[in-house]
């Protein structure tokens, strides 16, 4: 019976040992994917809202504490006759092991100074330079980020309507395809410094300049064609010859830009529960990002089954389809732009402590 006792303790011992590392991997990889889904869902959310011209929240994870407890028992049996042959006795022992998981989540809302500089501050071109490098498209970045690159405009959403659409809003578009199509095949490349301050410049290789897609975007912009440099600024008493003028966005434009590639149910628009997009003229504006293929959400009276993520707001179900690349590749550039956004945060990444028993 002592025997059976000490292996009984011996195996508990290795369990809780084996419960440390274990624990620990899985765990890890499970809140790693529980706070990403959560934070699509969120950012899905809030395209959502502006919609309907709700408002936004934005809900930070300061921390994530977990803490695993370990509960042993053992019992045995001993069986033994006087007088009897002492192969016939017997004994035994059984034990099991109970693991106890208790996490805690803390979160923060976004606000004050931090929501001024996040959500309502213009994106700093700094920030569209680390998009391009992390290898996103030039033609993306702008139809998302830009509200104003010289003379043209793209759609503008203002905070308290419907979004107008300008006579140059064709020309931006038509902007935004020269790009890509000189992107994709290695002509262009945005250069400089990120350090906030830093002087940027786009530049075009020497085979871009005897291209007619070169002599139309030096056209569209005012440029001197003559050149092959240009300085990107946000002054805009500056544009022309050798400079672009910018005007970026803010993170709540891009949310308001984003929100009419929102599908909505035909009782919302018949009842004037949602914003449509509007031309010079006050007509509706029938071309959206999602129709261009740039994004698009989804919506429907169930669960969807083919979602990449979804939420539930109005009685509805909004989605993301998980075929649909195009939206899924704009949704994760604009998450990586809000993580740009709050990198001079500390409090904005969460710390994940594992406290194992054993």
């Amino acid at each position: 019976m002592r025997g059976a006792g000490l292996i009984l303790s011996a195996a508990l011992l290795a369990g809780c040992g084996a419960l440390g590392s274990e624990a620990v991997g899985v765990s890890r990889s499970q809140y790693n994917a529980a706070i990403q889904e959560s934070n699509n869902e969120q950012l899905l959310l809030n395209i959502v809202r502006r919609r309907y011209l709700d408002s936004v929240l934005f809900l930070e994870p300061l921390s994530v504490t977990t803490s695993f407890s370990l509960s042993a028992n053992a019992s045995g049996s001993l069986s033994f006759i006087p007088f009897l042959n002492p192969l016939v006795n017997s004994s035994s022992a059984t034990g099991s092991l109970g693991i106890l998981e208790a996490p805690s989540v803390t979160y923060s809302p976004l606000r004050g100074q931090e929501f001024a500089r996040r959500i309502l501050g213009r994106i700093p071109i700094d920030a569209l330079f680390l998009l391009e490098t992390s290898g996103w498209s030039a033609g993306r970045i702008f139809e998302v980020s830009i509200r104003r690159i010289n003379r043209l405009e793209n759609i503008v959403v203002p905070q308290g309507g419907e979004a107008v659409v300008s006579d140059d809003y064709v020309l931006f578009e038509r902007l935004a395809v020269l790009l890509n199509r000189l992107e994709r095949e290695d002509h262009i490349v945005l250069h400089g410094s990120p350090v906030p301050g830093g002087d940027l410049t786009l530049a075009f290789r020497p085979e871009a300049r005897a291209l007619p897609e070169f002599a139309e975007i030096t056209k569209l912009l005012g440029l001197d064609p003559s050149l092959s440099e240009y300085r990107l600024t946000t002054r805009r008493d500056q544009r022309g010859g050798d400079t672009i003028s910018i005007q970026t966005r803010s993170f709540a434009g891009v949310l308001d830009f984003l929100s009419y590639a929102v599908e909505a149910p035909e009782e919302d628009l018949r009842r004037g529960a949602v914003r449509t997009l509007r031309d010079a003229a006050g007509e509706t504006f029938r071309v959206n990002p999602g129709e261009e293929g740039l994004f698009r959400v989804a919506q429907a009276a169930f669960p969807p089954v083919d979602a990449a993520f979804s939420v539930r707001y109005n009685g509805r179900h909004f989605y993301i389809s998980e075929t649909d690349i195009e939206a899924k590749a704009t949704f994760s550039m604009v998450a990586q732009l809000f993580e740009l956004l709050s990198a001079s945060t500390p409090s904005a990444a969460p710390t994940l402590t594992i406290d194992v028993g054993g």
